[in-house]
């Protein structure tokens, strides 16, 4: 088992991994940016040491701004060994015995962790399960409320991913919850901050408003985790503070879960 901290501008992030290939994916997974004008193995910012254990670096990738005794010490440089990343950290390893841990929900897979995977970056997925829990505390808020809603869930891709009409609901409001959720989760702010943002801006008031599925009212709300968009919600069929409130109930079941699912 390995414990890896990574260090940066005084900031130490920790993580356990399993296995070498855990070590070099949480290095590609806490990408940070080199310094500007750096060339690549010219700062010696993302200096690397192996304390304790078998997983060792060839130095002859890594010398540059590494002195002979760094070399000789086993530093490498994380931005010559792990391409994709860029960070200063010291890695552990210990021989704990690994202890299987048992789901405290069915839900454990449910969203992926970010990461680097042969270069290409894998971003957290929203799954349908996640969004009918969703859906549901949405219309149940608007039970409470004493109205009848559509609701619609998008995806990353702002693509829809979970879809609901309740009975006797407003027609039209379907396709405004669902542009709604698009808006949300394609520019990352909910949908009731968009008036105040143009409303002193003549070519923006009446301009952008014409742009096709942008919805510049409460009801939507993007959904977000670990930095990234992952999806928006929209909601349609009260007025904009009622859609607003069910929307933020369905928002408020996905964060209940994540914090479960982090515990």
């Amino acid at each position: 088992m390995y414990k890896i901290n990574f260090e940066y501008a005084d900031e130490t992030y920790e993580y356990t991994c399993q296995s070498e290939e855990d070590v070099l994916s949480a290095a590609r997974k806490n990408f940070i940016p080199l310094p500007t004008g750096c060339r690549r193995g010219g700062c010696g910012m993302c200096k690397v040491k192996v304390v304790e254990g078998k997983f060792e670096h060839d130095p002859l990738y890594s010398k540059d701004a590494l002195t002979d005794e760094e070399v000789k010490e086993k530093y490498a440089l994380a931005c010559k060994v792990y391409p994709s990343s860029n960070i200063k950290m010291v890695i552990n390893s210990s021989k704990k015995e690994e202890k299987k841990v048992t789901p405290k929900t069915n839900m454990t897979n449910a969203l992926k962790d970010s990461k680097w995977n042969g270069g290409i970056y894998e971003r957290p997925v929203l799954t349908q399960k996640i969004a009918a829990r969703m859906l549901d505390s949405a219309c149940q808020k608007a039970k409470e409320l004493g109205i009848l809603i559509n609701v619609a869930i998008v995806d990353d891709g702002a693509n829809l991913k979970s879809f609901t009409r309740m009975d006797e609901s407003p027609l039209l409001s379907g396709t405004i919850a669902q542009n709604k959720a698009y808006t949300a989760a394609s520019f990352g702010v909910p949908t009731h901050d968009w008036y105040p943002m143009i409303k002193d801006e003549p070519s923006l008031l009446h301009g952008i408003v014409h742009t096709d599925r942008l919805v510049v009212f409460g009801g939507g709300i993007p959904i977000k985790l670990n930095g990234f968009i992952i999806g928006g919600i929209g909601v349609s069929g009260g007025t904009a503070d009622q859609d607003i409130n069910c929307a933020s109930a369905g928002l408020k079941v996905f964060e209940s879960i994540i914090k479960e699912e982090r515990s």
